[in-house]
This record gives structure tokens, C-alpha cells and sequence, in this order.
């Protein structure tokens, strides 16, 4: 498709668009400084506290592809809108929510809205925008969803102090309208829809084995490995996430076009982005938890702290886009890399010190090297397709990053939880079974767990501290083992981002 003019009302449509993948961010973070309330509010165990969280971006993994290619099929205008209604609603109904089971199941809603919604935006941004001009728009795009994912901690802090948990979820009602209004007054062009061919296997397989994984993993926090379902549901939905690669390679008209990944840079701009997102979403919630508990902060400082992170993102990622646009993707992704590890590192030594100056250089070290890798790798991997692919395009790279989300939270999560559980206690502590389990379960962010604490007298004191103790392990592990993920993207970056083939495809 090529149309000699660009589209009037662009700018409207890229507004859209950016306020919808902003709510889909906040909406991965904003529930990490809310926790603590929404547990005791809710009565919340803690394996349903991380499904609240979790559910939403493994909802949001599972389908996008799926409905990606709906989008692909109906029109991505059409998918848009669907997908912001669907999240509207659901984001009423996960503030209404009443008991554990209804927000989750709400939330999980949330995660299949901003699922049709998410490759149905990316796709129409880069569509409606030239080569020259597509890594500015998409600096837009992504840096402004990404300054939300960051400050999702600092609204929920203030939302949660001032108001309520609930309006973390009604925040998301006035932008949805926003978004609705501005897509109906821009009228994006109908780009080309694909013919009416799902393939529903390949569905199958993705929306039972993803899923049975993740389940699997946050188990093993719970339960322990030697849970009878533990180690099946590892293996078996890591057996069906396989075989959900060989049917696609296999389909001829596949759900997700694997075959894209052939082109090496393509495959590298996928996994900087799934091993990036496995980094960033679990220690961003892990470290809203640790700043009310170990250093203190009432919820909306605790919010305030994760600025750091925030303000680099914001002034980088624009000027990140229009980097791109002059030199392409290789340059600032690995540059961007490379000050993200150094910043994860940072970060760790912070989390492990309990010195929050030194956790605060290493958030904006981090924050300014994701704003030099994010927006370049999302415009890359888009730019390297037909106007026509791109709608599948973003499928596979949405699918990349949000398995790399919800993933990241299992595997983050359960890794800290195994570290606190591992930890030894002080022998006065670990002599009471009953204390020594509230400590655990205390550090793992039980409030009513650190309040039951107050009863055991001459213990309290050694108890709470050995409750800081095991949440500053738990904490830094999940740094050492995102500090890893975030070298691992930079040698992948180092060894195959590539420039595109330049498609001049003026819209």
C-alpha cells in the first residue's frame, strides 16, 4: 500500500495510539506499590497476590498473537477500538472488584483487551509514518508507554495514599476515552486485511502451554519442586510452548510468521526485547515492595524513588527515535545495552548496601539505557517488513516482549522467594516454627504477616530486622539474575543487529 501523501490527522491517531500502550505499561506496574493495601483489602493469599499481577501480563502474552492476527483480519482500526473498550471495561470491573477471585479474573480480561489493542496500534504508528520519519513517531510511541511503565509506581503510591487502590484501574477509564475519540476523529486509512485464516492449533498450544509454564513456575515458590505439579506443568507447558514452535514453522498460514525470525536482525530485535522485558517488569515490581519494606517509604515515596528511572527514559527515547532515523538500530542499541548492565549492576549493589543514592544512580543509569535500546529495536524489527506484514509483524514482537514480562515476574519472583526460603534464620527465630514462618511470609510482602510479628515480645525487634534481611537476599539475587539477562541482550546485540533493508513506503 502506498499513499503519495501522508495522512492528515496523523499526529491525532499517533496520540491514540500512544495513550493506549501507555495504559497497557502503567497497568504492568502501578499494582507493585498497591500490593501491600490491595492484599489486606482483599484478603489476599500470596500466590493470589502474584496472579493479580501476573495474570494480567500472561493474559496479555498468551493472546496477543491470536489477536494480533484478529486485528490483521477484521482491520486494525476496528481491533483498536475493541481492544479499548474491552480494557475500559475491565479496568472498571478490577477496581469494583470485591474478592481475590474477581479482580483476578477481571485482570486477566484486562491483559486480552490490551492484547488486541497493543499490535493493532504499533502496526498503524509505523504504517503511517515514512522511513526518515518512522524512529521519531516510534520514539513517541514507545517512550512515553515506557515513561508510564516507570511511573506506575509513583501514581499508585499517590493513588494508593490519597485515595484508594481501586483508582489505580478507574485512571485507565478517561484515557481509554481519550484514545476512542481521538481514533474516531483521525480515521486512520484501512490498511490491507489479511483473508479470514486462523490457525486454531497453533492457538491452542500457545494459550495452554505459556500459560501451564508460568503457573508452573510461580508454584514452585509456593510449593516447592517436589509439588506433584510442579515439576509436570514446568515441563509439560514448556513440551506444548515447543511444539507450538514446529507447527508454526510447519502451518502455511501460520499463527505467529516464525519464519520472520530467519531474518537475523529481526531475530535480534525480538530477543533484546523479550530478555530486556524479563529484566525490567519483575524487579520494578520487586523493588516497590522493598522500599516500603526494608528502607521504609510510605507508599507514595516509595512510588517517588523509581523517578530516577523515569526522567532518563523520558528525555532519551525521543531523541533515541530520531538516532535511529540517522544511523539505524546497531549504534544505540548496543550503547543503550551496555549502560542498561552497568545500571542493573548498580541497582544490585544498591538493593544489597541498603543505600538508596546507590540504588537511585543505578535506576537512571538503567532508565537511560532503556531509552536508547527500546524505541530503535521496536522501529527496527517493524521497518524490516512490508506495510502489509506488519500487522504480523508486531504480533511476533509483542508476543516476544510480553512472554519475556510475564516470565520475567515468575521466574524473578520465585527465584526471590526461594532465596528468602533458603536463607537461614537467626537460631532464636528458627527455634519457633510459627514465628519463623510469619518472618518468610512477611519478606515476601504479608502485611498482616509483619502485624502478627508484634506479638512475640522480646523477638519482635530480631524478627522484623531478619524480615528485612531475607526480602535485601531475596531482592538482590533477582538483580544478579537481571543483571545477567541484560549483559545476555547485549551480547545478542553485539552479535547480530544489523542495518534493514531500507522500504520506502510513504503513507
Amino acid at each position: 500500500m502506498t499513499i503519495s501523501t501522508p495522512h492528515p490527522k496523523r499526529a491525532l491517531a499517533l496520540v491514540a495510539m500512544t495513550g493506549s500502550l501507555s495504559m497497557i505499561m502503567l497497568d504492568v506496574t502501578v499494582m507493585g506499590v498497591a500490593l501491600p493495601t490491595l492484599r489486606e483489602s482483599l484478603n489476599m493469599s500470596a500466590t493470589q497476590t502474584q496472579w493479580a499481577v501476573n495474570g494480567y501480563v500472561l493474559a496479555l502474552a498468551s493472546s496477543v498473537a491470536l489477536l494480533g492476527k484478529f486485528g490483521d483480519v477484521i482491520g486494525r482500526t476496528r481491533a483498536f477500538l475493541i481492544g479499548v473498550v474491552v480494557f475500559a471495561m475491565a479496568s472498571a470491573m478490577t477496581g469494583a472488584a470485591t474478592s481475590a477471585e474477581t479482580l483476578i479474573l477481571w485482570r486477566v480480561v484486562q491483559g486480552l483487551g490490551a492484547a488486541c489493542m497493543q499490535p493493532a496500534s504499533a502496526a498503524m504508528v509505523t504504517s503511517l509514518y515514512r522511513d526518515g520519519e518512522r524512529g521519531r513517531a516510534m520514539g513517541i510511541y514507545v517512550g512515553i508507554s515506557m515513561a508510564f511503565l516507570a511511573i506506575g509506581p509513583v501514581l499508585g503510591g499517590l493513588i494508593v495514599q490519597w485515595l484508594s487502590w481501586r483508582w489505580c484501574f478507574y485512571l485507565n477509564l478517561p484515557i481509554a476515552a481519550a484514545a476512542i475519540a481521538l481514533t474516531l476523529i483521525a480515521k486512520p486509512p484501512k490498511f490491507p486485511r489479511q483473508t479470514l485464516s486462523i490457525d486454531l492449533v497453533g492457538a491452542a498450544l500457545l494459550l495452554l502451554g505459556l500459560p501451564t509454564f508460568v503457573a508452573g513456575v510461580q508454584l514452585v515458590s509456593s510449593r516447592g519442586w517436589n509439588d506433584a505439579l510442579v515439576v509436570p506443568m514446568v515441563l509439560g507447558g514448556g513440551a506444548l510452548a515447543t511444539m507450538f514452535v514446529f507447527w508454526e514453522l510447519r502451518h502455511a498460514t501460520p499463527l505467529i510468521r516464525v519464519g520472520l525470525l530467519r531474518d537475523r536482525g529481526f531475530l535480534s530485535d525480538a530477543l533484546v526485547l523479550l530478555v530486556i522485558q524479563f529484566a525490567m517488569t519483575g524487579l520494578i515490581i520487586q523493588q516497590s515492595l522493598y522500599a516500603q519494606t526494608v528502607l521504609g517509604y510510605s507508599p507514595s515515596r516509595a512510588g517517588a524513588s523509581l523517578m530516577p528511572m523515569m526522567i532518563p527514559i523520558l528525555l532519551i527515547v525521543p531523541r533515541a527515535g530520531k538516532l535511529y532515523d540517522k544511523v539505524g538500530v546497531r549504534m544505540p542499541s548496543i550503547a543503550g545495552l551496555a549502560i542498561a548492565s552497568l545500571g542493573m549492576a548498580t541497582m544490585t549493589l544498591g538493593l544489597w548496601l541498603r543505600m538508596y543514592p546507590v540504588l537511585a544512580i543505578g535506576m537512571a543509569l538503567f532508565g537511560a539505557g532503556i531509552g536508547l535500546t527500546m524505541s530503535p529495536t521496536n522501529t527496527d524489527a517493524l521497518s524490516r517488513v512490508s506495510i502489509e506484514q506488519r500487522g504480523e509483524a508486531s504480533g511476533v514482537i509483542q508476543t516476544f516482549r510480553q512472554v519475556g514480562g510475564t516470565t520475567g515476574l515468575a521466574v524473578l519472583m520465585t527465584v526471590s522467594t526461594i532465596a528468602m526460603q533458603t536463607c537461614p534464620l537467626p537460631s532464636e527465630i528458627a527455634a519457633n516454627q510459627e514465628l519463623s514462618t510469619l518472618v518468610v511470609a512477611a519478606a515476601q510482602g504479608d502485611d498482616q504477616a509483619l502485624d502478627a510479628i508484634t506479638n512475640y515480645g522480646a523477638l519482635t525487634a530480631p524478627a522484623k530486622a531478619s524480615v528485612h534481611d531475607l526480602m535485601v537476599r531475596g531482592t538482590t539475587i533477582s538483580g544478579v539474575v537481571a543483571t545477567g539477562c541484560c549483559l545476555l541482550a547485549l551480547g545478542i546485540a553485539c552479535l547480530w543487529s544489523q542495518p534493514p533493508a531500507r522500504r520506502d513506503e510513504p503513507v
